[in-house]
Protein backbone atom coordinates (compact mmCIF):
# COMPACT_ATOMS: atom_id res chain seq x y z
CA UNK A 1 0.00 0.00 0.00
CA UNK A 2 1.24 3.66 -0.61
CA UNK A 3 1.05 6.63 1.78
CA UNK A 4 -2.57 7.92 2.64
CA UNK A 5 -5.43 5.75 1.59
CA UNK A 6 -9.17 5.20 2.74
CA UNK A 7 -10.61 2.38 3.98
CA UNK A 8 -14.38 1.83 3.90
CA UNK A 9 -15.69 -1.69 5.04
CA UNK A 10 -18.73 -3.67 4.25
CA UNK A 11 -18.79 -1.55 0.72
CA UNK A 12 -19.31 -3.60 -2.36
CA UNK A 13 -20.00 -0.87 -4.61
CA UNK A 14 -17.10 1.63 -3.57
CA UNK A 15 -19.72 4.56 -3.83
CA UNK A 16 -18.29 6.16 -0.47
CA UNK A 17 -14.54 6.09 -1.84
CA UNK A 18 -15.04 7.29 -5.51
CA UNK A 19 -14.37 10.54 -4.64
CA UNK A 20 -10.66 10.16 -2.71
CA UNK A 21 -10.12 7.44 -5.81
CA UNK A 22 -10.99 10.63 -8.56
CA UNK A 23 -8.75 12.79 -6.41
CA UNK A 24 -5.94 10.22 -6.84
CA UNK A 25 -5.87 8.64 -3.28
CA UNK A 26 -5.46 4.93 -3.03
CA UNK A 27 -8.93 2.79 -1.32
CA UNK A 28 -9.39 -0.03 0.23
CA UNK A 29 -12.83 -1.99 0.30
CA UNK A 30 -13.74 -4.42 2.69
CA UNK A 31 -16.99 -6.64 1.76
CA UNK A 32 -18.26 -9.79 1.93
CA UNK A 33 -19.42 -9.67 -1.79
CA UNK A 34 -17.22 -9.55 -4.53
CA UNK A 35 -16.65 -5.80 -5.86
CA UNK A 36 -19.42 -4.25 -7.94
CA UNK A 37 -16.91 -1.77 -10.17
CA UNK A 38 -13.58 -1.86 -10.20
CA UNK A 39 -11.12 0.96 -10.28
CA UNK A 40 -6.98 0.78 -10.69
CA UNK A 41 -6.31 2.62 -7.40
CA UNK A 42 -9.12 0.61 -5.45
CA UNK A 43 -7.98 -1.88 -3.45
CA UNK A 44 -11.16 -4.77 -2.70
CA UNK A 45 -11.10 -7.38 0.04
CA UNK A 46 -13.52 -10.11 0.37
CA UNK A 47 -13.01 -11.04 4.00
CA UNK A 48 -15.57 -10.75 6.76
CA UNK A 49 -15.06 -7.22 8.28
CA UNK A 50 -14.55 -8.77 11.78
CA UNK A 51 -11.65 -10.26 10.84
CA UNK A 52 -9.05 -7.38 11.67
CA UNK A 53 -6.05 -9.47 11.49
CA UNK A 54 -6.97 -10.41 7.79
CA UNK A 55 -7.37 -6.83 6.65
CA UNK A 56 -4.69 -5.35 8.64
CA UNK A 57 -2.04 -7.75 6.95
CA UNK A 58 -3.47 -7.09 3.73
CA UNK A 59 -3.17 -3.27 3.85
CA UNK A 60 0.78 -3.62 4.50
CA UNK A 61 0.10 -2.28 8.96
CA UNK A 62 -0.73 1.20 7.58
CA UNK A 63 -3.08 3.43 9.68
CA UNK A 64 -5.68 4.56 6.74
CA UNK A 65 -6.49 8.51 6.59
CA UNK A 66 -10.19 7.95 6.78
CA UNK A 67 -12.14 5.24 7.79
CA UNK A 68 -15.99 4.31 6.64
CA UNK A 69 -18.58 1.64 8.00
CA UNK A 70 -21.71 0.90 6.42
CA UNK A 71 -22.68 -2.59 8.36
CA UNK A 72 -26.19 -3.80 7.82
CA UNK A 73 -28.66 -1.93 10.02
CA UNK A 74 -30.99 -5.21 11.30
CA UNK A 75 -30.78 -4.15 14.72
CA UNK A 76 -29.44 -0.25 14.16
CA UNK A 77 -32.80 0.87 12.68
CA UNK A 78 -36.23 0.59 12.02
CA UNK A 79 -36.21 -1.20 8.82
CA UNK A 80 -34.93 -4.02 11.35
CA UNK A 81 -38.15 -3.65 13.06
CA UNK A 82 -39.32 -7.17 12.08
CA UNK A 83 -36.65 -9.19 13.42
CA UNK A 84 -37.21 -7.66 16.71
CA UNK A 85 -38.99 -10.74 18.11
CA UNK A 86 -36.36 -13.37 16.66
CA UNK A 87 -33.35 -11.42 18.88
CA UNK A 88 -32.20 -13.24 21.81
CA UNK A 89 -31.42 -10.10 23.27
CA UNK A 90 -35.26 -8.53 22.56
CA UNK A 91 -38.75 -9.63 22.61
CA UNK A 92 -41.34 -8.47 20.04
CA UNK A 93 -43.51 -7.12 23.27
CA UNK A 94 -40.49 -5.00 24.53
CA UNK A 95 -38.90 -3.55 21.32
CA UNK A 96 -35.43 -1.46 22.06
CA UNK A 97 -36.47 2.02 22.83
CA UNK A 98 -35.21 4.20 19.71
CA UNK A 99 -34.56 7.73 21.48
Amino acid sequence: MTTGFVLSLCDRTGNMVRPWLEAGSHAVTVDLQEAALTHPLRKHLMVDVRDAATIYEAIGFERPLCTFAFPPCTHLASSGARWWGTAPFRTASHPPRLH
